[in-house]
């Protein structure tokens, strides 16, 4: 009779676990091509307007949105 530790099986379990999902990934590469170009386009739509909202905060822009004035005045708008 051998006497397995929990630690030690867990241990295994967890490695198997990993390298199969590692494994299935690597399987699907193909799905995962099809959708990054739609996961990029969502970074810009979504991601870049917020970045934008959150630096144009930061400045004093006149009422006519003439970014080419605008002034920095750090946390003095919040």
């Amino acid at each position: 009779m051998t006497i397995v530790s929990g630690k030690a099986e867990a241990r295994r379990t967890l490695q198997s676990a990993r390298s199969d999902v590692l494994r299935k990934m690597w399987e699907h590469r193909a799905d995962y091509a099809y959708v990054l170009p739609a996961i990029a386009v969502m970074l810009i739509v979504i991601a870049y307007p917020i970045y934008y909202t959150i630096e144009l905060s930061f400045f004093n822009t006149p009422p006519g949105l003439q970014l080419r004035d605008k002034i920095f005045v750090g946390f003095n708008n919040y």
